[in-house]
């Protein structure tokens, strides 16, 4: 109910004493608290069964993004309500391309740092002097303990760098399925349950489906 108690329209809802309103008014598409919090399930797994750091890996990642409010209108609305659909669609449409980029960005570097920390840890063990080896090995301990620049999410401590990577995982697909604009929308749309309104919603979604596995994608 609080997920679908949206400001103006409807009252709050209180659970445990606190008031809770729809989160899309924060954050209308949660791709970078998804991809948080499917570490921290993780990890929270992992401490819970007792599974060491060395024997953990966390799940790669598909996200699959439904944007329902269209980043592109082909006609341009000048009448009151159509001014204040696209207004709306602005405000609540999909903006996470930055995010999705910078996502897969960091699943790169991620990837790239595990392969050098493994090349560089088969060099070592391919070394027969003892000292040096012992050496070598303290050296990539200390670079992996050195403290961040960058704060924890929850704590205003600094991480270490052996931080940035624990836990961590691929972003393999991100996929984003747009509801195509309708010059007969409402402003009011996203509240519209008219049969109707259903109707043609349903039989847009089988069409995209048959498109999409043709491999066609909509049209944007």
């Amino acid at each position: 109910m609080a997920s679908a108690s949206f400001p103006i329209y409807f009252k709050y809802v209180d659970i445990e004493g606190e008031k809770f309103c729809d989160g899309g008014i924060l954050s209308n598409t949660p791709l970078r608290e998804l991809i948080q919090y499917h570490r921290d399930f993780w990890l929270d797994y992992f401490e819970k069964n007792g599974i060491e750091e060395k024997d953990q890996r966390v799940p790669d990642l598909e996200v699959y993004v439904v944007n329902i409010w269209p980043t592109r209108e082909e006609t341009i609305q000048l009448d009151h309500d159509g001014v204040k659909d696209r207004r709306n669609d602005i405000l609540y449409s999909d903006k996470t391309e930055y995010d999705q980029k910078a996502a897969m960005f960091v699943s790169d570097y991620i990837h790239l740092i595990r392969e050098i920390n493994g090349i560089a840890n088969e060099a070592i063990n391919s070394i027969t002097e003892s000292s040096r080896k012992r050496e070598l090995q303290k050296k990539i301990e200390s670079l992996l303990n050195e403290k961040t620049k960058s704060e924890g999410r929850t704590s205003p401590t600094p991480r270490r760098n052996r931080d940035l990577l624990k836990g961590r995982f691929d972003l393999t697909k991100i996929v984003t399925i747009e509801r195509k604009d309708d010059q007969n929308n409402i402003s009011d749309k996203w509240a519209d349950f008219s049969w109707d309104t259903i109707n043609q919603l349903i039989e847009n979604g089988e069409k995209y489906k048959e498109r999409k596995e043709e491999r066609i994608l909509p049209e944007q």
